[in-house]
């Protein structure tokens, strides 16, 4: 059996002229796991989900969210936890409602010291869109196991996830075109586990080649942040096969960039147009979501006549999520008049007419 409560003395309503959050906390308690999981087995282990739990956020409108836990093979096994999120309407038939995604930030933590603290914790903030799941709390499976009498005394498991939810704010933020302000940064806390191995052969697994450069790199590290990756090294082809990977089509600064987030877990995105439109196609090669938003979100904020013709054509190529697009095609609708006198902007604006419009 398990358990599932939220603890009514951590939820939380905050509003101020800035912005609106709510915030709560979900604790799950799985008794007798062995009646849930195989855990002598990773390749069946199992999963189970938690019940929903709904949380009113506006007239007619609640986010619905529940825990799922599972095994994970892969390169290396993994059990992992993680959160789905839902935002319905609350009439009977509870439709869902469709929008760009939700500002959430979020702790998910496994386990508990008899200090009280847990024995694994995820911290991260990103957008999620209703119907899909956060970043995973993954845990190694031979960890798992190994440090059961830890992780679940009395074979009980706590799993915790303490979710804030940013909601728009009452007043509109003005958003200042051409002014970058302090940097964006894309942060995986998961990542920097492995900064120690990055641009190092201690344990390297594969070589990756770009022009004239060999970077030694971890096939578990570049599967586990990219998913273009993962299929390219645990299939048959030529890279796995081989233990290289040569990369052409972007440079070498780039890639570097792309390598120190992998294994640090931490980016700054450039401001320079012509660097962040390179790690823009990058992060798009290599489904990288988190680094394609912070390019999104700094090109807003650098958003000038002197390129307002390039961003709003790569947001149009790189899918940006709607909102972000709409901000630049409004801006080249209203500097319409000024921008076409300018013969590049003339000539992105007559052979790509769909993207600005």
């Amino acid at each position: 059996m398990f358990h599932f409560h939220r603890k009514d003395t951590t939820s939380r309503w905050y509003a101020s002229t800035k912005r609106v959050s709510w915030a709560s906390e979900l604790v799950w308690e799985i008794y007798d796991l062995e009646k849930h999981f195989k855990l002598n087995s990773l390749e069946n282990f199992g999963s189970l989900s938690s019940p929903f739990y709904a949380l009113r956020i506006d007239a007619g409108k609640q986010i619905e969210w529940q825990i799922h836990m599972s095994g994970a093979r892969g390169l290396d096994g993994w059990v992992a936890i993680v959160f789905k999120l839902y935002l319905r309407n609350t009439s009977s038939k509870r439709t869902e409602i469709d929008t760009h995604g939700l500002d959430c930030e979020y702790v998910i933590s496994v386990g508990e010291e008899t200090t009280g603290t847990p024995v694994y914790r995820l911290t991260s903030r990103e957008t999620i869109k209703p119907g899909t799941y956060g970043g995973p709390l993954r845990i190694k499976y031979n960890e798992f196991i190994d440090k059961k009498a830890s992780l679940f005394p009395q074979n009980i498991l706590l799993v915790r996830v303490n979710l804030e939810i940013i909601h728009n704010p009452l007043h509109s933020e003005v958003v200042n075109h051409g002014q970058a302000g302090a940097p964006v940064i894309v942060q995986d806390q998961l990542a920097s586990r492995y900064s120690n191995y990055y641009m190092k052969k201690e344990m390297s697994d594969v070589t990756i080649y770009c022009g004239k450069t060999a970077i030694p790199a971890h096939k578990i590290v570049l599967a586990g942040a990219s998913s273009v990756f993962a299929k390219m090294l645990q299939t048959q082809m030529k890279e796995a096969i081989l233990n290289q990977i040569h990369i052409k089509e972007i440079k070498l600064q780039t890639l570097q960039q792309m390598l120190k987030y992998f294994y640090t877990g931490r980016l700054d995105i450039p401001k320079g147009k012509n660097d962040l439109l390179q790690l823009l196609d990058c992060a798009e090669r290599y489904d990288l979501q988190k680094i394609k938003a912070g390019c999104f979100k700094t090109m807003v904020h650098l958003l000038s006549d002197e390129n307002a013709g390039e961003f709003t054509l790569a947001a149009a190529t790189y899918n940006s999520e709607k909102d972000a697009r709409k901000v630049f095609t409004e801006y080249c609708k209203k500097r319409h008049s000024v921008l076409i006198e300018n013969y590049k902007y003339k000539q992105l604006f007559k052979d790509n007419i769909d993207a600005y419009i």
